[in-house]
């Protein structure tokens, strides 16, 4: 048995007031991190989204009881998830656990290690709504793994829309939020980290396609080379991410261009050639159709630059 439980969540003194438009986060001075929410129109019922980095922190134990509901993936660490009565279960790199309403329970991290984990959140009223209509099995305190990596993008991408949403706009981030609470109880529930079609792990594509998206490489040349068979991984791969191998390369290369724009140092053709296009030109045609604005108006209007 747990010999510590503390009451609800003020022990990490995180602060859980919600404003119209925030969520916000006094969290351990140990910890860093960000944490974005909104609540929904005019009722208190809230969302909310973000990202821990606990590597440098002395406490070796979580002991907590939390307010609200949490469902946390670890993109990197080792630990344990000690439930009300004493039993543990391993923590590891891509797991997902929960923290349900109101349950006593203690995560303990292994510091000889780095540890990164991102989370989504809600209150009780929220969570019990969503409860039985996305059929989430609070009993269950694993919920399973995933392949981090993918995950990671998705959440960064979450994160900012969340914190950057305005009451205009705030529902159609509430249904980002939906869809990767969602997307991560099938993900795990259906376990699928390896595709037929040649035997081929989805989670090492991403990975090598992390690793590739500034370059440009032909998908069907890279698949002849891993002995995987084009149109059954282009398919499995839109099934599994929602866009094909094609249009997930162009969204790296895309959210990675925003990112050199605002360094406010590269030109436009280093950034082009940066992310392995053959002009400005190209780069600046598939910036446009993907944002509907050029790159150099984007550049001014973020960095509130005069045209």
């Amino acid at each position: 048995m747990l010999t510590k439980f503390i009451s609800y969540i003020d022990g990490l003194n995180m602060d859980n007031r919600h404003a119209e438009n925030a969520k916000g986060m006094k969290c351990n001075p140990e910890f860093t991190g960000i944490n974005a929410s909104r609540t929904i129109a005019s009722s208190d019922n809230w969302f909310g989204c973000g990202y821990l980095d606990k590597s440098n922190a002395q406490t070796n134990q979580e002991v907590v009881r939390f307010p609200f509901y949490s469902m946390v993936l670890i993109v990197e660490g080792e630990g344990e998830y000690i439930d009300y009565k004493g039993n543990r279960t391993s923590l590891l790199q891509g797991m997902v656990f929960q923290r349900v309403p109101d349950v006593p329970h203690a995560i303990s991290i292994n510091h000889k290690k780095a540890w990164r984990e991102y989370y989504l959140d809600c209150n009780v009223e929220l969570f019990t709504r969503l409860r039985p209509m996305l059929n989430i099995n609070a009993e269950e305190p694993i919920v399973g793994k995933l392949e981090p990596a993918y995950y990671e993008y998705v959440f960064e991408s979450l994160i900012n829309a969340t914190d950057s949403s305005t009451c205009v706009d705030v529902f159609n981030v509430y249904l980002q939020f939906l869809a990767l609470l969602n997307d991560v109880i099938m993900d795990t529930r259906s376990s699928r980290q390896h595709k037929k079609g040649g035997e081929f792990s989805m989670g090492i594509i991403v990975k090598d396609f992390e690793n590739l998206y500034k370059a440009r490489f032909e998908l069907k040349g890279y698949c002849s080379k891993k002995g995987i068979q084009y149109e059954a991984f282009r398919k499995l791969f839109k099934m599994d991410f929602g866009v094909s191998p094609q249009q997930y390369l162009i969204k790296r290369r895309m959210d990675e261009a925003c990112k050199l724009l605002l360094m406010n140092k590269l030109t436009i053709q280093e950034i082009s050639f940066e992310l392995g296009y053959i002009s400005p030109y190209e780069f600046s045609n598939q910036f446009k159709r993907h944002y509907q604005i050029s790159p150099r108006k984007y550049k001014l209007q973020k960095l509130g630059m005069n045209t």
